[in-house]
C-alpha cells in the first residue's frame, strides 16, 4: 500500500456522526456535537500533537505542524492539499462508549488517531491533558514506554480513524514538520 495521505474532506465523509449500531441516534447522543475537521478555505499545513518516549521511560507529547504538498485531481480541476502521514498496515474505525475510562497504556505499535466526530481526554504521565475533539491528529511514537497514558471518552463518546504504522516515527529534526 502506498503512502497514506489524508484528504480532509474524505475522512469527514467517513463519519456516520451520532448514529448508534442500529442506525438511529438515541435521544442523549442526538444532542451532541458531530462536527466533522475544520475543512474551510486553502490548508497548507495541519496541526497534530505528537507523543514520544522520553529518556525518563515516559510518553510526553509535543504540538508540531504539517506541511502539505498541493494537488491536482480529476484533470486538474480540483486542488486539493495532501498531508503523508505514514504507510498504514491496518486501519480501524473506533467507536469509543460515552464517560468511558481508557486505562494508562503504551501503544502497541506506532499509531495515528484522528478524532472525527465526539472528543476524547487524554491524561500523560506528567499530569498534561489533552482535549481531543473532531479533526484532532494525534501521532503515537510513544512505542516501548514504561509509563503510558490514558484518558477517557466524552460524555458523546467518540469516533475515530485509528492508522496502524510500521513506518518509522517522523524525525526529531529537519522539513518533515515544525515543532510548535
Amino acid at each position: 500500500m502506498g503512502p497514506l495521505v489524508l484528504m480532509a474532506a474524505a475522512m469527514a465523509q467517513a463519519a456516520a456522526p451520532g448514529l448508534a449500531a442500529g442506525g438511529s441516534p438515541g435521544p442523549a447522543r442526538a444532542q451532541c456535537s458531530s462536527a466533522p475537521f475544520d475543512i474551510g478555505g486553502d490548508v497548507d499545513v495541519v496541526k497534530a500533537y505528537r507523543m514520544f518516549a522520553g529518556p525518563d521511560g515516559a510518553s510526553h507529547v509535543e504540538d508540531i505542524t504539517l506541511p502539505g504538498k498541493r494537488s491536482s485531481h480529476y484533470g486538474g480541476s480540483v486542488k486539493v492539499t495532501l498531508f503523508d502521514l505514514g504507510r498504514p498496515t491496518h486501519v480501524s474505525m473506533v467507536f469509543g462508549q460515552p464517560n468511558m475510562i481508557i486505562p494508562a497504556h503504551p501503544p502497541p505499535y506506532r499509531e495515528i488517531f484522528i478524532i472525527v466526530a465526539g472528543s476524547s481526554q487524554m491524561v500523560m504521565p506528567d499530569g498534561q491533558v489533552l482535549n481531543l475533539v473532531p479533526g484532532s491528529l494525534l501521532i503515537a511514537d510513544d512505542v516501548g514506554v514504561t509509563r503510558g497514558r490514558g484518558g477517557s471518552a466524552g460524555p458523546c463518546g467518540y469516533t475515530a480513524i485509528d492508522l496502524a504504522c510500521s513506518s518509522p516515527p517522523l524525525p526529531e529534526t529537519g522539513p518533515s514538520y515544525d515543532k510548535k
